[in-house]
Parts: structure tokens; C-alpha cells; sequence
């Protein structure tokens, strides 16, 4: 019977550090889990903080860049946009008078 309670003693203190070890383990996990969530946040709003102090130097390397990109590809055209316009007369965009419809549009039937 001695002998049972030592066994039984045994099996309990070996469960005991069983149930230690798996909390050790979990707490570890959940420190690296912690660890990691801050340096994501850390970053999100690092990120943030640089985007909005250097907004403006970034909108207008991007708008300088697309000039750039603009001018390469449309060389003739916008070479004489201060003094001159991208379309040589502007009214080739309009309708002749000629080509204006003369009736009226006729709705159609229904039967209702």
C-alpha cells in the first residue's frame, strides 16, 4: 500500500511539472505573440508618422515623375503649352452645324 502512495505520489508531482512545462511553454508563446503584435503596431504607426510629416516632398516627386513620364511619351504636344494649345483648333471638337440632328427623336411604341 506504501508503495501505491509513493507511485501515486510520483505520478502526481510528474503530472505537476507536465502542467508547469505547458504553462512555461504558453507563456512563452504568448510573450513572442505580444512581442510581434508591438512591433507591427510599432511599425503601422511609424509608417504613418513618415508618410504625414513628408507628404508634401513625396507629392511632388511623384508629380515630377509623372511630368517626366507625360513628357516622354507626348513629346510635341506639351512642348508648346504655354504658348500655344494641344489642340490646333479648338472647334474640331464641336459639332458642325451640318451635323446636328433635324428631327426630333420619336419615342417608342408601347403597348400599355
Amino acid at each position: 500500500m506504501e508503495r501505491f502512495d509513493t507511485l501515486s505520489g510520483l505520478i502526481h508531482k510528474v503530472s505537476l511539472i507536465n502542467v508547469l512545462l505547458y504553462f512555461i511553454t504558453m507563456q512563452k508563446l504568448i510573450n513572442v505573440l505580444a512581442l510581434s503584435s508591438f512591433l507591427v503596431s510599432a511599425a503601422v504607426v511609424g509608417s504613418g508618422v513618415y508618410l504625414f510629416t513628408n507628404k508634401d516632398t513625396l507629392i511632388e516627386k511623384a508629380r515630377e515623375q509623372m511630368m517626366e513620364s507625360i513628357t516622354d511619351v507626348l513629346p510635341g504636344s506639351l512642348g508648346g503649352l504655354a504658348g500655344g494649345a494641344l489642340v490646333p483648333n479648338p472647334t474640331q471638337l464641336l459639332p458642325s452645324p451640318s451635323e446636328t440632328l433635324t428631327e426630333t427623336p420619336q419615342l417608342p411604341f408601347s403597348p400599355f
